[in-house]
């Protein structure tokens, strides 16, 4: 239990690292290859950002009021969390899908 503190600060630092990797890899895809997966990549990282940083900011705000309405606020916002992510598996998706086959 002692040890809590720093699991949370390793978390938010290792889940920010990847939402700047997928900005990273969704601005790459957008550069180089336009079309609908690149953006769906793009958007889906930003939204991504956008979601982690309004986790925070709901738990700081619904924290103060009570430890059930920040649950409840927990909850509702872990059902909407997870469409960055769909949409960067999507475009990844469709970006492979298009890819030309190799032959051997």
């Amino acid at each position: 239990m002692e040890y809590l503190d720093i699991y949370s600060i390793l978390t938010a630092i290792f889940t920010g690292l990847v939402s700047l990797l997928f900005l990273v890899l969704g601005i790459i895809m957008v550069t180089k290859i336009k079309g609908l997966p690149s953006y769906l990549v793009l958007v889906g990282s930003i939204l991504g950002i956008l979601f982690l940083s309004g986790r925070f900011v709901l738990s700081i705000l619904f924290a103060q009021h009570s430890v059930e309405a920040l649950v409840n606020a927990q909850m509702i916002f872990n059902v909407f969390a997870v469409l960055p992510s769909l949409l960067i598996v999507t475009g990844l998706i469709a970006f492979v899908i298009k890819l030309p086959k190799t032959e051997n």
